[in-house]
């Protein structure tokens, strides 16, 4: 048999589903075609930072790291970098919030 406890515990939920609304998020952004060829990593617009990340990588972890692997995290960083302008390129107006309200919890009653 359902206790009352159970039966209000039912009710919040019903209430707060009906309640909650699924967030609008904005859709993605066309991705163009590239115009230029795969061949020429360097043409892109973050070819200078991409090149002053590498030389970091280079002077801390050089001595570690082959040939191979500073290739492989050149490419991982230019694709980070081109991710990030991606990411850059979808407006966010004013009125989007986070899914979750941060609040800091100060101890106490548990």
């Amino acid at each position: 048999m359902p206790t009352r406890r159970d039966f209000a515990l039912t009710l919040g939920a019903a209430t707060l589903g009906a309640c909650v609304r699924t967030p609008s998020v904005p859709p993605a952004p066309a991705i163009p075609a590239p115009t230029t060829s795969p061949a020429a990593p360097d043409a892109d617009a973050n070819a200078a930072l991409s090149d002053a990340m590498m030389q970091l990588v280079r002077q801390r972890y050089g001595a570690h790291l082959t040939e191979d692997q500073l290739r492989s995290v050149r490419d991982d960083v230019r694709s980070g970098l081109r991710a990030s302008d991606r990411l850059r390129a979808i407006p966010l107006p004013n009125s989007v919030e986070p899914d979750v309200v941060f609040a800091v919890h100060r101890g106490g009653d548990r």
